[in-house]
């Protein structure tokens, strides 16, 4: 197995004293440290989902420019399914899966920050309960990857 990433970095002073602003080594990293931070980060998704009992049989992780994109499909148990298909079920269950979402936004912006040296400064994600989808997409504070 490949050794995790690590990204040199550089702190850099401002004028708020509240944000300590870390910058990547100028942002540049190889294809293949990318695709190994991207594989990382799956592991740590499947590994927060299965705490919670299913998780999803396809995780796809996208590290591109200033942003990270999760997608997840297949995270619904049968009985969910089965309520998704029903006339209101579809609305009841994305509610509830909204709210692990956003637990999961919760739990996880500080690893995300910390393994890329940089601060998420807007997210969203949304559920699609009768497609059985999930996304999350994280923007920082500046631009993750650079492929040299």
């Amino acid at each position: 197995m490949a050794e995790p990433v690590y990204l040199q970095e550089k702190r850099i002073q401002t004028g708020y004293h509240h944000l300590n602003e870390k910058r990547l080594n100028e942002g540049k990293i190889t294809n293949q440290q990318r695709r190994q931070l991207q594989h990382e980060i799956k592991i740590y998704m499947e590994k927060y989902a299965k705490r919670l009992g299913k998780g999803s049989d396809f995780t796809k992780v996208t590290i591109w420019d200033d942003m990270l994109i999760l997608r997840c499909k297949g995270f619904l148990t049968e009985p969910e399914k089965f309520i998704a298909s029903c006339a209101k079920g579809g609305n009841l269950i994305k509610e509830s899966r909204m709210q692990i979402a956003k637990q999961f936004a919760i739990d996880s912006v500080k690893y995300f920050e910390e393994k890329f040296a940089a601060n998420c400064i807007h997210q969203t994600f949304d559920v699609e309960s009768e497609q059985d989808f999930w996304i999350h997409v994280m923007v920082f504070d500046q631009q993750l990857i650079e492929l040299k």
